[in-house]
């Protein structure tokens, strides 16, 4: 038994949610998978009470329609006072200090205005993530 197989999730729709929901935790960085918005439908993280994050790869949001969908999703969120935050596999591999750094920006303005949105319910608040941005 390897010891990755318990850090596992079943809600995530692809090994790059995983990979991303692992190290933003690592990173003292909240993350609900899958959340449910009304509107919307499921997206691949929750980070905040305001601000989720959609991990893409390009086998499905390099194209036209896919790029439309996802555009129209997003402004579906923001009309709701939310964000959506979209990060690429080769950011997340490649610049992880950059994601943390927006997400970190993202979050302390959720936690600065009091959330009037209708998403989900967010567990809590962020812990300090000073000296974790790896």
């Amino acid at each position: 038994m390897q010891s990755w197989r318990s850090e596992v999730d079943g809600r995530a729709g692809a090994g790059g949610e995983t990979e991303f929901r692992l190290k933003a935790l690592a990173a003292g960085i909240p993350f609900v998978p899958q959340p449910f918005v009304r509107g919307v439908g499921n997206l691949d993280g929750q980070i905040g009470p305001s601000t989720f994050v959609e991990i893409d790869g390009t086998e499905w949001h390099d194209n036209p329609l896919a790029f439309e969908v996802d555009r129209e999703r997003d402004l579906l969120v923001a009309k709701e006072n939310g964000r959506t935050l979209r990060f690429t596999y080769a950011l997340l591999r490649k610049r992880w200090g950059l994601c943390v750094q927006a997400m970190v920006t993202a979050l302390e303005h959720d936690y600065r205005h009091e959330s009037s949105t209708a998403f989900p319910p967010f567990p809590g608040r962020m812990p300090p993530v000073a000296g974790r941005l790896g």
